[in-house]
């Protein structure tokens, strides 16, 4: 059973099960490498959008990234956690702007060959564009994503190995379309509406482009 304490929101489990094997009482508490190991495991197993990250200096950059959320609407915002080890980290930051490209079902081949090239060889893999004026001049944008979000740095902060990055929304292109590239436990997959009842609303405030 799980208890919300109203008044400093902590989540308090009354659970007797080990969280992660449902077997016999919870172990003690775990070594550092065996907790990094058990959250490891669960987070493979949280479905995401697959997208690709861009920006460009002297040359392109992109990572293939699921660690995109949506942030706010007002003002339009989004947050990217990225590797400070990725050779788009600091080109990134430097430039101060950036695409996120949500990529649709038909976009799993340019996925695969993204990760398995590196630098500017990255582009070879799909159909890219670039807008020759203005703040995003040079940025790469894949033309078949599901959409594209152009983005600006306004926040960075480091935590651990990663550095998470929010951006405002300056302007998007999207597809009618709900047809994500998904990815799960180490596999790709498409989106499938149940279609059981009314469309889910998950929170009041969120908002559909129509």
């Amino acid at each position: 059973m799980i208890e919300a304490d109203k008044k400093d929101f902590r989540i308090v489990s009354t659970d007797t099960m080990d969280p992660v094997s449902g077997a016999g009482p919870a172990a003690a508490a775990r070594t550092p490498d065996e907790l990094r190991g058990c959250v490891r495991r669960i987070m493979r197993h949280v479905g995401s959008t697959v997208t690709i990250i861009t920006t460009q200096t002297t040359q392109p950059f992109g990572m293939v990234a699921t660690a995109m959320m949506s942030l706010s609407l007002d003002p339009p915002s989004l947050a990217v956690a990225i590797n400070e080890s990725a050779s788009i980290c600091n080109p990134l930051h430097e430039r101060g702007r950036f695409c996120v490209n949500i990529l649709s079902s038909n976009d799993e081949g340019v996925s695969r060959r993204f990760t398995q090239l590196s630098g500017a060889d990255r582009f070879s893999a799909g159909n890219w564009g670039t807008e020759l004026h203005g703040p995003y001049a040079g940025i790469p944008f894949l033309k078949t994503a599901q959409a594209v979000l152009f983005c600006q740095v306004t926040q960075s902060l480091t935590s651990g190995s990663h550095r998470l990055i929010l951006g405002g929304i300056q302007n998007v292109t999207y597809r009618q379309t709900d047809d994500p590239l998904l990815y799960c436990d180490g596999s790709y997959g498409i989106f499938r509406r149940n279609g059981q009842g009314a469309a889910a609303q998950l929170d009041d405030r969120l908002f559909v482009c129509n």
